[in-house]
Parts: structure tokens; sequence; C-alpha cells
């Protein structure tokens, strides 16, 4: 025996993105196993994708200088069993030959001066400030309180554009204590001789300062230039006496930062990659960095992906700007966060701890200690490039549900999943790639063909067929090759029988039939047989004779008690047969005595047993065609004692009905025969049990009591036998028993004919039929009266006369044993004919196009026939409406029939004529009452023949259609309009000669009243109109209080209209309306009118007013050019219910807020007029409500 074992390969590892470097430089290369890392697995350099040298081992691998752009490669090694990862993992070193880049953005040449007369003005070393040290320095010397400055401008290798920052680092001779010392310390950008006009006063706001850590006198100013340049310009005057000299150490161009950066927040999972992406300033690109200064060159593109980040914490990338090739040395840190994220540990995986056979689903059911709220993914792979979705692919399917659990049917080889997770609830962190959890799915094979040697069923005797032992049991042995087999049982459906793991599999409660079974095997080694494999053995199991197959045992003899008496050869018989429903055949019986013991004798089903007096127990089964032997439990058992019989004068002679009949007995209908039978006088019987036989010598049921109750007996002659037995006796010998003979006759009844009624159409006759069963040969007659005194017919088919209406027959019969008696009701239903009156059916058009002729009938259940001719023998369609396509003018014939109605006999039918290449008449038009109001819309509505359907246009000849269809729909008339309707077949071939024209007229609109003012005084006004030809009345309506009839006149027609009791500050405006006699639409109504009544420089007092809440005339006032009243109102018992001093105060009728009644009520009143004069007057005022 030689064991393989074959060790699982480790995941291939995950390596940074790849790297650019300038040539010279060496770069640092880094990989991972995921977090956490396997254990016992490393990493492992080389030099080739297969093959090649190793390079070292470990996370990080130093390629040493580079000229030339390399690719490297890293592998997975398990440290026990040396198996490497499948695949390794590649990352490529770009060598691009950049040169470091500091020397394009620092000064390297300068130029001194002074402003103003300055002798003690000087510039220190001046070199020193580009001579790309960083710790010498140019200084500038000035003197104190000299308007006068020393300046030096450094000259960059570059030129610089808008928007770039310059940076210079200055220093002091002692500490900076006071920024206000820098007032006079300027700086400027130049292009050239030419000046910027940007930065300013180092303390200014425009200014960057920065102290340098550690150097109190040492510092960095920054601005942003605005123009192009190619110098900074340090000036210097020394008007404080604190500061005499300014150091200038340096001075850089920093160009323009990217106008967009990656967000400040940026955060992604352990194992994931991130694209970062800046937007770089007009006139630059951008570089992606590992490191703030020197390191690894990332990128050259605006944006740039990282590899999959695999520490937990910040990583810092830098980004550097460059310009023609020029990098700006100061790069601008990018951080992201990189969170934690599952590991492997994290997941619990169950359903795959043992082998599983091969085809049978899988259930991979994953959990999380550690994780809140897990969502669990499936791959294939452990890099994640292939996600487990449900469905079937290369007949495997895969299934997950809610929970995450995998459930993989169809697998025949072993497999390797991978299962990730994420927290809460799918938002957070998955497993990154190579650190998910593996699953593998070990897969057990199947039991070979062959494996299972052969199936036995017990009992069988080589043809397939048994019988059932006694016990009920089937045995079947199965055997086969495997050591250790384990035997697994199906019945014929596939559906798994518990037991017989041991290959003997007993199958109890079994019954007679045909059975398959089948039957596989598994052991350590093997899963279990596939389907397809599995062994069969088919089996038929006779049935046995059913006890319920067997009658109960005959006895001969038998008595009350289970006693018996021998025969006259000594002997009793027993028999035994199968029960009438048995569908054995050919039975043998086989008899035991009360120990199981098989009895001689008796195959037949007759026992005869030679016995001496005493108790005996004996049992049958049967066995037969196709059919075992009756098991034990299921035999007929009897068990008896053998006594003496009773004696021939033991029995007195037997009765019917309380009497000895002589000769035959009619009986009643319902009449029962009852038979008596009692011991005689002489007889020592005790409790005498009696026992009766028909004239074959059967016994009869019942009557043990003496008293044999027959119910009511078919007409005949009758032999019944008694015979009896008691205490101690058997029954009488069969020539002792008693015997009784009588003639039974009786009369028929409606009960014993069966005879149905019949349904006919006038003028026909009817067949009646009758028949009994229960009556010998019967005779039937027939008659017309109920009371049987009119015979029309004998026998048991009566052919009726011609019928015209409903008919009721009377049948009796009679027979043997059977006297005539109740007869039976007959019924003969006429209906009517149909008429061609009963049918509603319409002729039709048609210029070779299909018609559709339809009938309708007021008879309910209506059925039509339709027919070619009028003899009704050419039948064409039956149904209320049918299609016809006649090439010439034809008639068809159409008939009714339903409930109560025959079908129209011929010459009776409907006539239907379809007339063939016939003009149609025009339409008829149906709508009334064509006159509308203007705007408002209206049905047209036409009738035309059938088969034709009417299309609307606006000319009598010619024009387009305007509708199709006998209701035309019009929805706005806008004056008067006539429309014609013309009549076409169906299928549009033949046309009505003319058109019907249909003309709808519209409301004319009456002239408006032309309204004047045409009288006033001063307590009234009167307007005045001119009649409008053709309005039936008038109605008017003063200050819009709504519209009624004119005041004067001659009722609604007046043409004037007065108002009384005007008021005198109140102008009157009316508008008058027209009224139409054909429709409200046709009123007119006048523009308003307006009048007051005539002014007066007297007083004016009303003589009465109507407090009704109409709005006109409801308060009593004093009316006049007056300056001051004294009013006073009385009722006629002189109590005052009024009285005011106010000018334009109104009465309203009321006391006290109580309405005053209807009558004549006096005034005094006191005024002065405008003139000064005092007036006094007095009167009465009539309240009408």
């Amino acid at each position: 025996v030689v064991t393989v074992t074959v060790g699982e390969a480790p995941a291939a590892p995950q390596v940074q993105a790849g790297v650019t470097i300038s040539s010279g430089q060496s770069a640092t290369l880094t990989a991972s196993l995921g977090d956490p890392a396997p254990a016992g697995v490393e990493l492992v350099w080389y030099s080739a994708a297969t093959g090649g040298t190793e390079l070292g081992t470990g996370a990080t691998y130093s390629t040493g200088p580079l000229t030339a752009t390399t690719t490297y490669y890293v592998a997975a090694r398990n440290t026990a069993t040396g198996c490497e990862s499948l695949t390794r993992a590649s990352v490529t070193v770009t060598v691009d030959g950049i040169n470091p880049p500091q020397d394009c953005i620092t000064a390297n040449a300068q130029t001194v001066g002074a402003d103003g007369l300055c002798l003690i003005c000087s510039v220190s070393n001046p070199g020193a400030s580009v001579d790309a040290d960083p710790d010498t320095y140019a200084q500038l010397n000035a003197s104190v309180g000299v308007a006068a400055a020393v300046w030096q401008e450094l000259i960059f290798p570059e030129a610089g554009q808008a928007g770039d920052k310059i940076t210079l680092e200055l220093g002091l001779n002692s500490a900076l204590a006071d920024l206000a010392l820098l007032n006079n310390l300027t700086i400027e950008s130049f292009n050239g001789s030419t000046a910027n006009g940007d930065g300013g006063s180092v303390n200014s706001d425009v200014i960057d300062l920065v102290l340098l850590p550690g150097a109190s006198n040492r510092f960095t100013v920054s601005f942003i230039a605005e123009g192009a340049f190619d110098r900074v310009r340090i000036r210097f005057a020394a008007l404080v006496a604190a500061l005499e000299n300014v150091r200038v150490y340096n001075a850089q161009i920093h160009f323009a930062a990217p106008t967009a950066l990656p967000p400040a927040d940026l955060t992604v999972c352990r194992g994931e990659t991130v694209t970062l992406e800046a937007t770089p300033a007009a006139g630059t690109t951008i570089r992606w960095y590992d490191a703030e200064t020197g390191g690894n060159l990332l990128s050259s593109e605006n944006s740039f992906t990282t590899a999959p980040l695999m520490t937990v914490g910040q990583i810092t990338y830098y980004i550097a700007v460059v310009r023609n090739g020029c990098e700006d040395t100061a790069r601008i840190p990018v951080t992201v966060t990189v969170t934690a994220s599952p590991t492997a540990a994290d997941i619990i995986v169950t359903g795959n701890e043992n082998p599983v056979c091969a085809n049978e689903p899988v259930i991979l059911s994953p959990s999380s200690t550690t994780i809140t709220d897990p969502v669990f993914k499936w791959y294939k792979d452990a890099a994640k490039t292939q996600p487990i979705t449900s469905g079937t692919e290369a007949g495997v399917t895969y299934a997950i549900d809610a929970a995450g659990v995998l459930t993989v049917t169809g697998l025949t080889a072993n497999v390797t999943y991978w299962v990730s997770v994420t927290a809460n609830g799918g938002s957070g962190c998955e497993n990154p790639a190579g650190d998910l959890k593996s699953v593998p799915v070990s897969i057990q094979p199947n039991a070979p063909d062959g494996s299972i040697t052969g199936v036995t069923v017990a009992g069988d005797p080589g043809n397939g067929e048994i019988c059932l032992p006694a016990n009920g049991e089937v045995v079947l042995t199965a055997t086969s090759t495997l050591a250790g087999a384990v035997f697994h049982w199906y019945d014929q459906d596939g559906n798994p029988v518990a037991g017989g793991e041991n290959g003997t599999l007993t199958l109890t409660g079994v019954t007679a039939g045909a059975y398959t079974y089948y039957v596989g095997v598994s052991n350590q080694d093997f899963c279990e047989t596939t389907e397809s494999d599995r062994a069969s053995v088919s089996f038929t199991i006779k049935p046995t004779v059913p006890g319920a197959d067997l009658a109960a045992i005959e006895l001969t003899g038998a008595l009350p008690g289970g006693n018996v008496c021998l025969d006259a050869n000594g002997e009793v018989t027993l028999t035994a047969a199968l029960t009438a429903s048995s569908t054995v055949t050919n039975p043998v019986f086989h008899w035991y005595d009360e120990n199981g013991n098989p009895v001689a004798g008796g195959e037949n089903g007759v026992q005869k047993l030679a016995l001496a007096p005493g108790t005996y127990t004996f049992s049958v089964g049967a066995s037969g065609d196709g059919f075992c032997e009756t098991i034990a439990a299921d035999r007929k058992s009897i068990t008896f004692t053998v006594n003496p019989t009773a004696g021939p004068n033991d029995i007195a002679d037997l009765t019917l009905n309380g009497n000895v009949p002589a000769g035959g007995i009619c009986l009643a209908p319902g009449e029962e025969v009852i038979l008596t039978a009692a011991l005689s006088a002489a007889s020592t019987i005790t409790n005498e049990v009696f026992y009766w036989y028909d004239q074959n010598g059967d016994p009869v049921a019942g009557g043990a009591d003496g008293v044999l109750n027959l119910g009511e007996l078919a007409p005949g002659t009758y032999t019944y036998q008694a015979g009896v037995s008691g205490d101690g006796v058997c029954e009488s010998l069969s020539a002792d028993r008693k015997t009784i003979t009588f003639t039974i006759s009786r009369a028929s009844t409606a009960a014993d004919i069966t005879a149905s009624g019949a349904t006919i159409c006038e003028g026909e006759s009817a067949t009646l039929t009758a028949s009994s069963t229960g009556i010998t040969n019967p005779v039937f007659n027939w008659y017309s009266s109920a009371d049987l005194s009119t015979l029309v017919f004998t026998g048991s088919e009566f052919g009726t006369p011609v019928l015209a209406a409903t008919t009721t027959y009377y049948v009796t019969v009679q027979g043997d044993g059977v006297c005539e008696g109740e007869a039976k009701e007959v019924i003969v239903n006429v209906g009517r004919g149909g008429t061609a009156a009963d049918i509603t059916a319409s002729d039709a058009l048609s210029c070779g196009e299909p018609v559709t002729l339809t009938a309708s009938s007021t008879i309910a259940g209506a059925v039509f026939n339709w027919y070619a001719d009028a003899a009704l023998t050419q039948l064409i369609a039956t149904g209320a409406e049918i299609e016809q396509n006649p090439t010439a003018t034809t008639t068809y014939y159409v008939t009714v029939q339903g409930t109560g109605v025959c079908e129209n006999a011929p010459g009776a039918a409907k006539e239907v004529t379809v007339t063939v290449g016939q003009e149609p008449a025009a339409p008829t038009i149906v709508s009334t009452d064509l006159t509308v109001c203007p705007g408002t819309g209206i049905t047209l509505i036409a009738e035309s023949q059938a088969g034709t359907q009417i299309v609307w246009y606006a000319a009598a000849t010619g024009g387009d259609p305007l509708f199709t269809g006998p209701e035309f729909v019009i929805d706005a008339v806008t004056a008067p309009t006539t429309y014609y309707a013309e009549a076409q077949t169906t299928g549009g071939s033949c046309v009505s000669a003319t058109r019907t024209a249909v003309e709808v007229n519209t409301i004319p609109v009456l002239a408006a009243p032309v309204v004047s003012c045409q009288d006033r005084t001063p307590s009234t006004v009167t307007f005045v109109w001119s009649e409008v030809a053709g309005a039936t009345g008038y109605e008017v309506n003063v200050n819009d209080a709504g519209w009624e009839a004119p005041s004067s006149g001659s009722g609604p027609q007046a043409t004037t209209h007065l108002i009384e009791n005007a008021n005198p500050s109140i102008p009157y405006t009316i508008k008058v309306r027209a009224i139409s006699s054909v429709a409200p639409c046709g009123n007119s109504e006048s523009e308003a009118s307006a009048c007051e009544v005539e002014n007066f420089n007297d007083l004016f007092i009303p003589n009465a007013f109507t407090p009704n809440g109409d709005g006109k005339n409801d308060f009593f006032e004093v009316l006049g050019t007056y300056q001051e009243l004294d009013l006073k109102i009385y009722n006629q018992w002189g109590n005052k219910v009024f009285e005011t001093r106010t000018k334009g105060q109104k009465w309203d009728g009321s006391y006290k807020g109580e309405i005053m009644p209807t009558g004549v009520y006096v005034y005094y009143v006191t005024v002065t007029m405008a003139d000064g004069r005092e007036v006094f007057k007095k009167g009465s005022i009539s309240l009408i409500r």
C-alpha cells in the first residue's frame, strides 16, 4: 500500500502596486498573507513567474540600485509541507530616469543693490544665499534712521507663474522679540526688472511667517506670486534702532497646489484598495510617492490606485507637483485610514465535518461569535474573484438563504469554497482577499455497480410467487461483496424502508399483491449505491382466502345453546362454504379439530363426523385457484354438543294469521303473513325454541318464539315447516317437523306500475308504455276516466288518438296472484305549434358582403332554426343570430320552439328576405327637438334597414364622413347647420340613393331693451324702456337686488317700472331683461340705467313704509335740507314708540326690539331748516307689513 498525502496549497499573497524610481535608486517591495496571517506559511521572493531564483523570504524585499525596469514575484509557501501557492503575485519596479529635483526650485543666482543714498548699506557674503548650503547666509546691512534701503534679488533657475508660492528662509542676529521690528523688511517677486506688486512687509497679513523649530531668530516667510517671475527681492531699511541687519539663507519656488485633493477623512477597510485622485493646477502635473522625501514613485497620473491595504492604522501618501520636468520638493501629504476587517478566525462553518456522498446536498452554515449582525458571502476562490450566487452551473446547484447558509447539490469531487463576513448587516468591512475562511468539502464515492450479489425471498419456490406464512411476515435477504456492508431498502416508489441494515429485511403487515423492493449498500469506504445501481427483487404474495370469504359453518341439527342431534346415520354434518361475495374459485376446504390437528375429509366443504354425545370444536379454512389457505386466525370455527332430538308429536298444528288455512288467501296491500307454532299439550319440552323451513327445507330466519313474520309475500302457493328444540333436546328431524301450505293473492297498486307521460305537439299522437317488475305475467288496462269506467285499451303499449289538448290516462295492472287494483296517472302534455307572429326578424340588404340575420321571441327558452326552403327540409343553422352571404336575393325561413311551444310547421315559419344588390332606403331621422342654444351639444339619431349602417356627412353629396353609427354626437352647435345621413350596407358597397337631411337650428337672442329715466319726484322714480320684438315679457333688477316683474303696466309685458317712497340719498340703477318665448338662452339684458329722486329744499315726510326686510321702503325717515330735528312717533293709544334728535336716523317699525303691528301712527316733528327757519309739522304714517 502506498499512501499519497496531498497537502493544500496556500492562497496566493497580495502585493503592493508597482512603483517607479529614478535610475540608480532602490525600491522596497511589500507583500501580505492577510490579517491574521495563516500559521506555518511564509512569503518567498523570486525573479521569475515560475522556477527562477529564490531571492529571499519575508514580508519585504529590497531590490538594491536599479537602472532598468524589473519585475519581481512572490509566492506563499507552507513551511511544513513545502507546498507553494498555485500562482505567484507580481510587482514591477519602473525606472524612469528622473533625476532628483531639488536643483530646479531653489534660487541659484543673486544680485544686490540699494535704494536712495546709503553709504554704509551693504550685503555681506551675497553668494551664501544661493550656495545650496542651508546653514550659510548672506546678510543685508543698513544704517539706522537713514531713509534708504539695501536689497538682494535671489534668481531662480526656472521661471515661476502667478499662483506659485515663494518661500524665503531669513534670520536675525538675535531672537525675534517683536514682529514690528520687521515692518521695513519687504519681499516682492520680479520678472526681470519688472515688479509684480505682490508680497509686502514681512509682518503684513499677506505674508506667512513661521519660526523654525529650535531657532528663535530663524524663520521662513512665504507669499503667493501675482504674476510671472524669475526672482524675488528682499529689501531692508534699518529705520528701527533695534534692527540693523537681516540674514538671507535661501529662496524656493513651490508650484501651485492641485485644485482638488482627496478628502481628509478617507477611510477604507483592511484588504481594500483605494483610488486617490487630485486635479493639478494649470501647467503642472503630479507624482505620487510613499514618503515625504525620497521614497518610491508610485504613479505619475492624476489618480493612483493603491495595492490592497493590509495594515490597520493610517498610511500616508505624498503628492509632488511637477512643472516642465521640475518637481517641487515640498510634497503634499494624503492620509488614508485603514480600519480593521474580519479575519478567517471570525467565521465558523459547520456542515463539512464529514465526507459527503456524491450528488447529495451539502449544507454549509456560517456563523460568527465575534461579528455583530454578520452578513456572509461565498466565493469559489480565496481572491474573491468568483462570487457564488444562487443558481446552477456545470451541473452543480447553489442556493443561499437570507442567513448566508449555502446549500450545494450535485458535487462529484472534492472542492473548497471560501466565505467572508461583513458586520452590521452588511454595512461594515468584509474579509479582504486571501483572508477568507476556507471550507473544504470531501466527496465520498458511491458503492460500485455489482456490489450486491443477490436478493432472495423466503418461501419463493422459484416462480416469484409465495404464500404469506402463518406469522404474516415476508423475509427478504440481500448479500454483498463489501466488507462491513450496510444495506438500504426501498419500496417500489423509491421510498426508504426501515430496517434490514444487516441484509435481512422482514416485512410485516403486507397483504396479497405484487411487490418490488430495491436495495443499495454502503460501508465505511463507500457511500450508498446510486439509485440506478440498486439491486431489485420482485415477488407476488398470493392472497389467502380471507375469513370474510368463509360462511359460518353450518351444523346440521343444531339446537339453541350449541347442541346438536345426530342424524339417522349417527353422524353430525358440518358444512363449510364461501360467501356469495367471495371471488375464490375451485375452493378446497381444510378441517381442524380443537387442537388444530388436521381432520381428514371434507375437502368439498361437507364434513360428516361420527360423534358420540358430548361437546366438540372444529374449524375450517379454504384455498383455491390463486389463493393460499386461510391463515389459522381467520378460520371459521364451531363448537357444539350432541343431544337427543324432539319427536313428531311435540308440535301442534301451525296457523296462518291465527287460522288454519283451507285453500287460498287474499291479502290486502301492506298486509303481512304471520305463521305461528306451539308445543302440543303432550310435549314435555321446556324452554322451547322453534325453527322454520321453507318448502325446499331451507331454514327461514326468525320465529324462534314460535311466531314467524314473513312480511308481505308475493302471490303464490307456499309451504313452511317448523321444528322445535328445548332444554337437552335437539331440533326435530325433518320428517318430524310440522308443515303448513297456503296460497296468497293481492290487489295491485300504482307503485306496481312503471309508466311515464309524454309531451307532444298539437295534432300528434303519443305512444304510452307500462311495465311492472314485481308482477308475473302482467296485464295492463288503459282508461280515459279516473273512475276506471271507460276502458280504451288493454296491453302494455298504448297509442293515443291525435290530441289537441293535454290529456290524462289511467293504467292498471293484474297478473299471477295479483288482481287489478289502484291505477297510475299518465299525462300527455300537448303544446301548440309556433307561428310566424311568435318571431321578430327583419329583412336585410346585401351588396355581396356577409349579412347578419337575427331573430327574437317572447317565448321562454326560445330556440331558432333557419331553413333554406318553406318546407323546412333544408336546415342551415340554429341560433338567434346567423351570418349569410347570398349572391342573389334569397328568402330564409326561421322557426321557433320553447317552453310549451313546438317548432313551426311548414308554411308557418317567419320569412326573412335578403335583397342582394338593391340600394338601401335612405335613413329615417328619429331625433326631435332640433333647436338648441348656441354653444350647446345635440345628439342626432337615425334608423336604417337591417344589414346597413348609417354614415353622417356635412353635404348632401360627396364630402368626407363625419361619423359612422346611428347616434351622431355634436359637441357644440354655434350656428344653424344641416347634416345628412346616408345608409350603407355593412361592407359599404351599396349606399342609399339619397341622404336624409336634418337641420339643426340655434335659438336667436333677443335685442337688448333700451332703458331711460322717464320721470322723477321727491319720492318716486319712473323708468321706461323700448318694446323688444319677440319678447314675451320683461324682468327688472334694481340696484342688483334680484330679478322681478315690473311694478306697473299690464303684468310682465309692461315697459315701465315705478319706484315709490324713493330715498333721495340713494341713486337707483336698473337693468331690464327681455324674456324669449323659446328658451332662456334667447333672453337679452339691457345696459344699466341710473336715476335719482328730484332735489327739493322743503321737508318731505313719507306717509307710509313697509318694514318687511325686502330692501324696499323698509324705514321711515324725515327728508329735506334741514340742520336739526326733534321727531316723536306715537301709536293709536298715545304711547310714544320712537324719538330721535339725530339727523338721518330712521325708524324701523319696532319699539324696544319688539316689532310694531300694521296700523296708523302719529308723528310730531320740529326741524331747523338750512336758512335758520324753524318748522313744526304733524301727521300720520301707515305702517304696512
